[in-house]
């Protein structure tokens, strides 16, 4: 009888790609994935179960390019693992959801990984706070099956007069008489329940708005969620509500002062940094907090990791910051907007230096600078509620600009 060779598998992940290599070309059928394609060209000396391994890669890639092209391959998430037969998830772990330590390609055919385990901290969203027939048995509305418990930052529809518009979705959950009615509106504990506030409630194709006590309880699966129910107004199947926030009354996730919700930009971007599930260095982070909570921020999110790492990447597009890398992970550094002489980091003098000028240009006019920023994105008019307009200059033919910034509605 001949026995079946274990076949060594290695994926990692690097800036969103996913490399498969084993020590043979192999097919693997994930239950989760389908079929698994591993080249050839993995080198592994025999290793037993433990936190640490190191393997070589022999590929057409070439390493050191993309490692110049994504800033490095270490931090990228490995897994190396055993196969004989049967499922991927099944497979004997080596090293499962770790990371690379250390790596090096001064081959740039050949790769050189240490993989370490690492701990992850767990997504503040879990991937099974979704609506379905699981978290909610009875749900009769199929257009919100599937859809994540959303998490609110800050007041989102706050205006600063008026009343609060429609902006996070209200999943209606629970059917039955208004009393027992549920629409989910929030994964989590919320500044406006810790308040005794309202949320204003909207049916998006009918006239009207009704205030909505928050509360909360938990899912079928023992999932903290909240919810307003349909005293104020008898929620239809099918039909599509939004809520809004606003600031006398309370808003979403309670930060950790219990002083009212997460909305500074430094805490935002720290609690989204943790929902990803990577390395952050906390207090690296905090520190940046008397500079970075001077903006604030009012959005939900409603996807788990996948969006945590879509709206950083949104945020640090206009936030002042600096992506950081230390020992302990990732952070975001504030730029230095009262930079002094005592900061510069080089000093130039023309003459010492002989710096000379070798060619100029001059523009036909006299250009000045014009900002318009649009936000408050509407979900019914389709358009943004509020524009802010800022110029170098007044401009006597624009009625909008009436000082060196307003704001039009």
């Amino acid at each position: 009888m001949k026995l079946s060779n274990p076949v060594w598998c290695l994926r990692v992940t690097i800036s969103g790609v996913v490399y498969n290599f084993a020590t043979e070309p192999v097919e693997i059928t994930s239950a989760i994935e389908g079929v698994l394609n591993f080249d050839a060209g993995l080198v592994v000396n025999d290793v037993a179960l433990g936190t640490s391994a190191t393997v070589a890669v022999v590929s057409a890639v070439d390493w050191k390019l993309l490692a110049q092209q994504v800033g490095g391959l270490t931090g990228a998430k490995a897994d190396l693992r055993r196969w004989v037969s049967g499922v991927w998830e099944r497979t004997i772990s080596i090293v499962s959801n770790g990371e690379v330590k250390a790596a090096n390609y001064t081959n740039n055919l050949r790769l050189s990984l240490t993989v370490s385990q690492v701990k992850r901290s767990a997504p503040l969203i879990d991937t099974r706070a979704v609506v379905d027939f699981v978290t909610f048995p009875t749900v009769s509305d199929a257009k919100i099956v599937g859809q994540v418990y959303p998490r609110v930052y800050g007041y989102p529809g706050h205006k600063p007069t008026g009343t609060a518009r429609p902006v996070v979705p209200l999943l209606f959950v629970v059917p039955g008489i208004a009393a027992v009615q549920q629409a989910l509106f929030a994964g989590h504990h919320t500044d406006v329940e810790r308040k005794g506030g309202n949320i204003k409630a909207w049916r998006t194709d009918v006239l009207g708005v009704w205030n909505g006590a928050a509360k909360t309880t938990i899912d079928a699966l023992g999932q903290r969620y909240s919810y307003i129910d349909g005293t104020g107004s008898l929620f239809v199947s099918g039909r599509e509500y939004h809520a809004g926030f606003e600031l006398s009354e309370g808003g979403g996730i309670i930060n950790e002062t219990g002083t009212g919700p997460i909305r500074g930009a430094g805490e935002v971007l720290l609690d989204l940094l943790r929902l990803t599930g990577d390395r952050v260095d906390e207090s690296s982070m905090r520190a940046q907090f008397p500079f970075l909570n001077a903006y604030k921020l009012d959005f939900y999110i409603n996807e788990s990791s996948a969006g945590a790492r879509e709206a950083i990447q949104q945020l640090i597009g206009v936030l002042p910051v600096t992506e950081e890398n230390t020992p302990d992970g990732v952070y975001y550094q504030a730029w230095n907007w009262r930079a002094t002489r005592t900061d510069a980091v080089a000093l130039v003098d023309v003459q010492r230096d002989a710096w000379s000028l070798l060619d100029h240009s001059e523009p036909e006019f006299t250009p000045y600078n014009r900002f318009t920023v649009e936000f408050g994105y509407g979900r019914i008019s389709e358009g943004p509620w509020f524009r802010i307009i800022m110029a170098a200059e007044l401009d006597a033919a624009d009625s909008r600009v009436g000082a060196d910034r307003k704001s039009v509605v």
